[in-house]
């Protein structure tokens, strides 16, 4: 195995600074970190193998989920035909500016599925994955950061999410199919 450390070298001044550690303690007093998003993001890196997978996956899940996004009669937005897994899907993208970004959440997730729900996995979840899991999560962790110390007033985490849903959704993913497989909406 190799592990090509001179791709993230460049990235590492702003990831291990002092003012990155201000802004990361300067963002857990936001309404965006009201849920356990810390808590499973340190779990995760506590963790080997599929419970780091998964631990990777519920932090993006407690970071960008609601509990409406469960109970369609209580949503508070125009998008409420959009199931839950497409819901987050969404909110990925938009919180990252990117559809690539929601279409990898999507196949993760639907792994993740098949593999909590006793679904037949045609491999075991590979070590790409686990990693395209961890960097996703890293992220959303980061997005939220930064969302956090540029809107320092933000008081309101569901209207926070509404916005980002709506940024998914203009981007456009749509799922095709149960199976996994998605393609943009063009």
């Amino acid at each position: 195995m190799e592990l090509p450390l001179k791709d993230g070298i460049a990235q590492l001044p702003d990831l291990l600074s002092e003012s990155a550690w201000e802004r990361l303690q300067e963002s857990l007093s936001s309404p965006l970190f009201e849920t356990p998003v810390a808590h499973f993001m340190v779990r995760a890196f506590l963790s080997d193998g599929i419970d780091e997978f998964l631990a990777h996956l519920t932090m993006i899940e407690a970071a960008l989920g609601t509990e409406t996004d469960f109970f369609p009669p209580k949503m508070r937005t125009s998008h409420k035909g959009k199931g839950a897994t497409i819901r987050m899907t969404s909110r990925v993208s938009g919180l990252l500016g990117a559809c690539s970004e929601g279409e990898t959440y999507y196949r993760l997730f639907n792994l993740r599925s098949a593999f909590i729900h006793g679904r037949a996995l045609q491999s075991p979840i590979s070590s790409k994955d686990r990693f395209e899991a961890r960097r996703l999560a890293r992220r959303v962790f980061q997005g939220l950061v930064i969302r956090a110390t540029k809107e320092p007033m933000l008081s309101c985490r569901d209207d926070f999410l509404a916005n980002t849903l709506d940024q998914g959704v203009a981007m456009g993913f749509k799922a095709t199919s149960s199976s996994g497989k998605n393609s943009p909406k063009s």
